[in-house]
Formats: C-alpha cells, structure tokens, sequence
C-alpha cells in the first residue's frame, strides 16, 4: 500500500551479498504432524537464510515414536527435508534423542533439578524443544517453529541483532519485528518503543516460535531454569490428559528473563529488515492459499489492517470456522464429554 509500508524489500530480489556466514546456528523445530505447511513454509525459511548461517538443525520431533509408529507423514517429511542437506552440507537433519541419557543430560544441563519432561500441560513440546538447541554449536542461535514466516531478508538484521546483544547485556533475546510493518512502527502487543534500532521495541516476554540469542546464554543458564508447574487450571489440564502438569518453555525461560532484569528487543532494522508473522491456526482455506500467502510475505503484500500485528489474522484469512473447532474441542469439554 503505497505510503502505508517502510521500505522492507523482498526475499524475492536477490539475496543480499554477505562477506562471510555469521556464527549462527538456524534450529527449526519440525514434527510428523507439520507436513502439510513444511512443503511450503520449510523451503521458504531456508531460502531466506541461504548461505548467510554457518549451521543448519532440522530437529523432527516423533516423541520417541520409530518411523512405523509416527506414520506416512514422517516418511513425507523427511522427503522433504531431504534434499537440503544435499544442497548445503552445513545442514543437520536429525530425531529428537529420548534416550534416558539424553534426558538425564538435558536435565542437568538446563535445569536446577527435577527431570525434563517430554511434554507441557498443554501436551505441546518440552523435551524437543531443548534438544534441538542443545544439538547447535555456534554462538549464536536463531529459532523458528516450522509455521513461522519471515519478511524482508534476515542476513543484515543478524548483523544488527548481534551487534545489539553484544552492545547492551539487558537485551536477553531479539526477534524480528512483529508482522508487516507499519508506517509508524507501531504494533499490536504491549511493547516499550525504543529510539534504536529502527522499528525496535522492548517486551518483557519471551517467545519459543522465534528467537535469536547467544547460544550460551540458553544453553548454560546461569542460575539454572526451574522445572516451574503450570498455574491450577493447567496443572489440572496436566493431571486429566496425562502430561506432566509443566509450565511452557517461553514463560518458565521469561520469568529467568525478567528476574536477571533482561528484556527482549524486536526490531525491523536498517532496509531491507526483517519481520515475522505466525499462523494462529488450521483451516482448509489456510491450506488451500499457503503458497499465495507465502508469496505475499516474501513481497510484502499486506492490507493496512494486518500491519504490525504479529498473527496472521482476519483481514487476510477467514478463521471464524477454526475458531469454532477450537471452542467446540476445548479440553475440559473432551473430558466431560468423551468421545
């Protein structure tokens, strides 16, 4: 829209030049149930990034299960994944290890006590999550969940996000700014704005979709993280479907943010920057248009309304459908009504 949007550029043009790989490690976090969009989505994430990472982790969470129990979809996925690590050899594809020993090592090496989890409350992923990072082995680590979506072209924000962490010990994390920008660079969550870098904004949580961060600062924490439990309802949720009652990884890893009073710094950074924006849901019509929508990301093709707001929301998708589905599946209603 012109006169409505900063000057992001296009993964589309070509890829910025770039005198050398930065010391990142790109982790995405993929699993079975993640094929329909990793066709789309995964080629897109690693065109973005390209030559400008020195490592790449594909870690493809089966919790635990052999390639017969996870199903078709396992083996589609790995066909898909495949092919990267042919083309760019600093590309690790690899199984979440729920070997005892693995989960005695995760343990001792994130967490005060207590043995890591396979699963939150919310029977999303725990374990996964940590040894996927864990598996990196460069400086710096850059985050995505498979769903994620990125515009503009990350090489000079890792740049910009490096020099950031390095300059200032109170930045805990960076994340591409949240969503199509806007003209004013405002956004759709509770931020502090910041005078620099450009677009940037201090938030006080911390988000397991998207991160970018000293890896030793994760990976060594200091204090250690607590095993923290979920509040009641969820631990209730926990006790009713079987998980293990534990909090999410973002809030127990915010709350170490905030106590060492660190915060997180998104920001769009100098043109052609770099923004994200997550799918919030599933439904036919997201499937249907995902390979329209990428495209619109990669060219930035946004209305006024979706601007600055980080989920992809109902001025481009219609989600009144998936909405319902949740509503009508909430997990206290399966365990009143089973089916």
């Amino acid at each position: 829209m012109p006169g409505d949007t900063p000057s992001t550029g296009s993964s589309g043009d070509s890829p910025l030049p770039v005198s050398a790989r930065h010391p990142v490690s790109l982790h995405i976090s993929l699993s079975p149930r993640d094929v329909r969009h990793a066709r789309a989505i995964l080629p897109h994430q690693l065109r973005l990034f390209g030559e400008s990472v020195e490592e790449v982790v594909l870690t493809i969470d089966t919790l635990g299960r052999s390639a017969t129990e996870a199903g078709p979809e396992l083996k589609e996925l790995q066909t898909i994944v495949a092919p990267w690590s042919a083309v760019a050899p600093h590309t690790v594809i690899r199984l979440v290890d729920y070997s005892p020993a693995r989960r005695h090592a995760l343990s001792e090496q994130f967490f005060a006590r207590g043995m890591i989890p396979r699963q939150t409350y919310r029977v999303g992923p725990f374990h996964a999550y940590f040894d996927g990072w864990f598996a990196t082995t460069q400086k710096y680590l850059f985050h995505l969940d498979s769903d994620m979506l990125l515009g503009g072209h990350p090489a000079g924000w890792m740049e910009e996000a490096i020099a950031l962490l390095q300059a200032d010990p109170s930045v805990f994390a960076c994340n591409p700014f949240p969503g199509p920008p806007r003209s004013d660079f405002g956004i759709n969550q509770p931020s502090q704005p910041l005078s620099a870098p450009r677009g940037a904004h201090s938030i006080d949580g911390f988000s397991s979709r998207i991160f970018f961060m000293a890896r030793e600062r994760l990976v060594n924490p200091a204090p250690k993280l607590p095993l923290k439990r979920a509040y009641w309802r969820g631990r209730l949720r926990g006790l009713l479907e079987g998980t293990s009652g534990i909090a999410l990884p973002e809030d127990i890893i915010g709350e170490q943010m905030r106590r060492l009073g660190q915060h997180r710094v998104d920001f769009l950074g100098a043109v052609p920057g770099c923004w994200s924006l997550h799918p919030p849901f599933r439904n036919p019509e997201f499937f249907r248009r995902l390979e329209e929508i990428v495209t619109r990301v990669e060219r930035d093709d946004f209305p006024a309304a979706q601007r600055g707001d980080y989920d992809l929301n109902d001025s481009v998708i219609d989600w009144s459908d998936a909405r319902a589905a949740i509503a009508r599946n909430r997990w206290w209603r399966r365990w009143r009504h089973p089916k």
